[in-house]
């Protein structure tokens, strides 16, 4: 098949019904935690509430050490095999083998990070039930459905454990003696994405997942690490942060504060990940550098005139989120805000366009500048008593941008050569 043929009608109808998918699962994630989070906010406080914020920082580290790269190296790997269901098994076989391994390593790592964090130490359960919901999660194969570019069974199994999830909260927690509840219920969630998701792969694809050995899977290991180093640094941006606050912030309040803020940006670059995961898979069959030139000459002013109204808008933001006694945040949430506009630029030029052109080391490499600034500059600011929630914000705006910028200077004269020949 040509590339013409393949940047024709078929691949952005193909593009259309994955990003509208892909939009209803980040509609989904967003919609229901926006139902929850209030909820959770008023009902466990800001004491009990902080404690949930601190554990899922560091399963948000967990998440990326056990996802280890796959959904991008895996999902590379299916497009390039996917005529042979037989090869595609055996990948399957490997990638889950490879992170049985990952998530014995990560749980040894997980107990030696409790015992030393004195949150974390107190609150050992909630920890275990939490990790047990990462590790279970991160065993379903979505990499074969983005591989085989058919999103919307991934949105449908979502919306239905995450609604089953959003009942039981509103029915089970009702005060702080039931925190235990909430890692309890996202592992029952995991447990019924995981059953779908398997099923779904053999029913949809007819792939079945066939073992080799523990050198292939290894193999399929070493083959991700790349790809891992990169999402590894960009979750340091947040999460990082946020564990170091929890050492430098003796007030819980604050965490929370931090927390939530946090959640409002997420929310808004929730709107962004529907275009890189849908965009990915295209980019790697067609290489379509006139949509990337579309889409910048729209985003520039949308995002312009977006980002302005979300500062206006950021006390709103914050009650609508946490009540009255998070509005007092509103002024560092506004401060927070350019992040919003280097992210998605940071995003549109990364995986859809640089992973894409094999260009995963120059990726990798703008993350991990990003991230080691984070590192160094949040340990001396707090070395020197200066970690505070606002010397955090500045600290994480400024790490976006060094992403964007870095991605920026390698993307842009890509797409202006492959325009031009």
């Amino acid at each position: 098949m040509t590339e013409k043929k393949y940047q024709g009608g078929k691949g952005m109808r193909i593009l259309a019904e994955n990003l509208f998918s892909q939009y209803g699962l980040q509609v989904a994630k967003y919609i229901i935690p926006f139902l929850t989070l209030p909820y959770l906010a008023r009902v466990l406080g800001a004491d009990a509430y902080a404690i949930r914020a601190y554990v899922l920082s560091l399963m948000t580290f967990v998440q990326v050490f056990l996802d280890c790269g796959f959904n991008l190296s895996a999902t590379k790997e299916v497009v390039t095999l996917r005529s042979n269901k037989k090869a595609v098994g055996k990948l399957v076989g490997d990638v889950l083998l490879a992170k049985f391994f990952l998530i014995a390593i990560g749980a040894a790592a997980t107990f030696v990070i409790t015992l030393a964090l004195p949150i974390l130490r107190a609150n050992v359960l909630y920890v275990v039930l939490a990790y047990s919901a990462v590790a279970f999660n991160c065993l379903c194969p979505d990499f074969v459905f983005i591989g085989y570019e058919k999103m919307m069974p991934l949105t449908t199994r979502y919306v239905v454990s995450k609604m089953l999830c959003l009942v039981l909260t509103f029915l089970l927690i009702k005060s702080p003696q039931d925190l235990l509840l909430v890692p309890a219920l996202d592992v029952l969630t995991s447990c019924v994405a995981l059953v779908w998701t398997w099923v779904g792969m053999r029913k949809r694809f007819g792939v079945q997942c066939i073992f080799s050995n523990f050198k292939d899977a290894f193999g399929t290991l070493k083959d991700s690490l790349l790809y891992f180093v990169s999402n590894a640094s960009s979750s340091v941006h947040n999460s990082f942060l946020t564990l170091v606050i929890g050492v430098a912030v003796t007030n819980q309040a604050e965490i929370a504060y931090w927390s939530v803020m946090l959640t409002a940006i997420s929310a808004v670059q929730s709107l962004y990940s529907p275009i890189g995961s849908a965009l990915y898979p295209h980019m790697l069959t067609r290489k379509d550098t006139s949509l990337i030139r579309k889409l910048t000459a729209i985003a520039l002013p949308v995002l312009t005139l977006g980002c302005a109204a979300f500062a206006l808008l950021a006390n709103v933001v914050l009650f609508i989120l946490g009540g009255d006694e998070y509005v007092i945040a509103a002024p560092l949430l506004q401060v927070l805000t350019p992040v919003l506009w280097f992210s998605f630029f940071g995003m549109l030029y990364g995986w859809p366009v640089l992973g894409a052109f094999d260009k995963v080391k120059e990726m990798t490499i703008s993350t991990a500048f990003g991230a080691a600034f984070v590192i160094v500059s949040s340990l001396l600011l707090l070395f020197c008593h200066l970690l505070t929630i606002q010397t955090a914000v500045v600290v994480r705006v400024i790490s976006e941008a060094i992403v964007c910028v870095m991605r920026s200077f390698h993307a842009l004269p890509l797409i202006s050569k492959r325009a031009n020949s």
